[in-house]
């Protein structure tokens, strides 16, 4: 897609009267293709979680166990010495020796300051559209690398009342992060995408609420449960991103797009009904876009020959005429869009280039770059599915 932002970015500073220039703003629903589509043969996936962090601890347990074995089996051992002794004996060594009856000692039980995850229930937020779950497709794997979290802070704010008396709200506060890598690979083992959510590397805050005094908050405060529900949030937040991610880059994929038709009103002067007719028409067509795609492309057609033909009657030099400079450059933008959907990336081209020469800055509205970027985006996804 050429570069046209200096050209579009006067298209933000026309005034919304200018014209009488009217906009039919609607969404409707599309169709997205995959930016990264897999091989034709391919239409099932499967789920694989890894929580690295469990694996860990599990033998870290593993080694509990066994050292409280040792433990047991050495009091075992020991009793039995002890037991084996004469009562004598037990008083003199207790009273010379300071030696008593041996003691059960087990080490303590590591903690895990991590969510074990139901690895079923967590592999189900990913659904990726058009496919089936199954063995021997694509292998999508997610591994949770740990929850992390940093001590709480006490935050001491100073106020004053209307009256001017001073008095202080005390809260707490804590940064965490819970760190998730995915990755794509396909049944030949090519792998796709292997990376880690940069969202995911980012700590979040957590704040309570103020208090009049410490002690209620301390009362408040329990950083145990609040890590605890902290984890559960953060892992599903990416999970419901990743799932997104996957889909936007590898599925046909629903999607929502928000379109602004313009057209004119008509004047003593000047007679835009037609192209006030057609604004609807595009609109109503569109917005059963996903279910009926031929019947809107139609449409789509019907409104391109019009505003080409009003484009041919544009007099760049008079702001009197029906098709003055700012309506033609309203007329590019019904055109460049309509051809976006229309699938025709070369017309698109073309236009931009047209749009240049002719010189309508000023001459419609919205961020110029938003457009040109989905134009891109659309083609690039176009040609990677041809």
């Amino acid at each position: 897609m050429k570069p046209f932002l200096l050209c579009l970015a006067g298209l933000l500073t026309l005034s919304a009267t200018a014209q009488n220039i009217k906009r039919e703003t609607f969404s409707f629903q599309y169709e997205s293709k995959p930016s990264t589509p897999f091989t034709e043969d391919v239409s099932t996936y499967d789920v694989f979680i890894v929580q690295s962090f469990k694996e860990g601890y599990e033998e870290t347990i593993a080694q509990w166990e066994r050292d409280c074995e040792t433990a047991q089996a050495q009091y075992d051992a020991e009793m039995e010495a002890y037991n084996a002794k004469s009562t004598g004996a037990k008083i003199l060594e207790k009273t010379l020796l300071d030696e008593s009856k041996p003691k059960l000692i087990m080490p303590p039980k590591p903690q895990l300051n991590q969510k074990i995850w139901d690895e079923s229930i967590l592999g189900a937020k990913v659904d990726m559209t058009g496919m089936s779950r199954a063995p021997g497709g694509v292998e999508v794997t997610i591994e949770l690398m740990g929850y992390e979290n940093t001590a709480s802070e006490l935050k001491k704010d100073e106020k004053k009342t209307k009256e001017g008396a001073k008095y202080y709200e005390y809260s707490r506060s804590l940064t965490y992060r819970h760190i998730i890598r995915y990755a794509v690979k396909q049944p030949n083992g090519e792998v796709l995408v292997d990376e880690i959510l940069p969202a995911s590397e980012t700590y979040q805050t957590y704040s309570s609420k103020t208090y009049k005094n410490q002690s209620d908050l301390n009362k408040a405060w329990n950083e145990t449960s609040i890590n605890n529900r902290l984890q559960g949030q953060v892992v599903d937040g990416h999970m419901a991103a990743i799932n997104t991610i996957l889909n936007d880059r590898f599925c046909f994929y629903p999607k929502n797009y928000s379109w602004t038709v313009f057209h004119a009103k008509t004047t003593k002067k000047a007679d835009y009904t037609e192209l006030s007719d057609m604004a609807f028409e595009v609109k109503y067509a569109m917005e059963d876009f996903y279910e009926k795609p031929d019947e809107a492309k139609a449409q789509l057609e019907k409104a391109v020959a019009l505003w080409e033909s009003m484009l041919e009657e544009a007099d760049y030099g008079d702001k009197k005429a029906r098709v003055n400079r700012k309506m033609a450059g309203f007329l590019f933008r019904n055109l460049i869009t309509a051809h976006i959907w229309l699938e025709n990336y070369d017309r698109v081209d073309r236009l931009y280039d047209d749009m240049r020469r002719a010189d309508v800055k000023n001459s419609a509205e919205n961020s110029g770059e938003a457009l040109e970027n989905f134009a891109a985006d659309q083609k690039a996804r176009h040609e990677a599915n041809q």
